[in-house]
């Protein structure tokens, strides 16, 4: 899986400005990289562990952020190591956290000290602005220190995904 950020100009020229290298490494050229939440996005199991994990055809890059015991994993940054395993080795999955904020649905994007990140799930201006949010990208917006209390409906969703199999003859 690749995703690339891009800047279209106004007489049409087109400009890549970034890509996604996977969760060990962020983006391209950005800033700064802060590690992926691990309330959101795609997991592995693998060896009785949790990993985020980026899918790359038939593998699975998998990222923790603690030193692993052992094995033939390489450190990309600080506190940060990655590995390449075979997909089939693998029970991949998708985590979601959802719920309701002053009577809007949204993910839950992180948690620390009691508050919430959170991303609205419609993207209407208007009602961004009645609570609160701010736009990060076109028709996305996200509101920062949302008390924890305020969230109603708390739900995570894992969806799996199924790998396939090989037609018997």
């Amino acid at each position: 899986m690749r995703a690339e950020y891009w800047r279209i100009h106004r007489d049409g020229s087109q400009e890549m400005l970034s890509v996604y290298r996977g969760a060990a490494l962020g983006w391209a050229g950005a800033r700064e990289w802060r590690p992926p939440s691990p309330l959101v996005g795609p997991r592995a199991r693998w060896q009785g562990g949790d990993f985020l994990a980026d899918i790359r055809g038939d593998l699975v890059a998998l990222t923790a952020f603690q030193e692993p015991a052992a094995g033939e994993w390489v450190q990309r940054r600080p506190a940060t190591w990655e590995k390449g395993v075979a997909l089939s080795e693998c029970e991949v999955y998708e985590m979601m956290w959802t719920a309701t904020w002053r009577d809007v649905p949204v993910r839950v994007l992180a948690l620390a000290s009691g508050s919430a990140r959170v991303e609205l799930r419609e993207s209407s201006p208007e009602l961004a602005r009645s609570v609160g949010a701010a736009m990060v990208d076109q028709g996305v917006f996200e509101a920062s220190g949302v008390p924890v209390g305020e969230l109603a409906g708390l739900v995570m969703l894992a969806n799996e995904l199924v790998q396939p199999t090989k037609e018997m003859p």
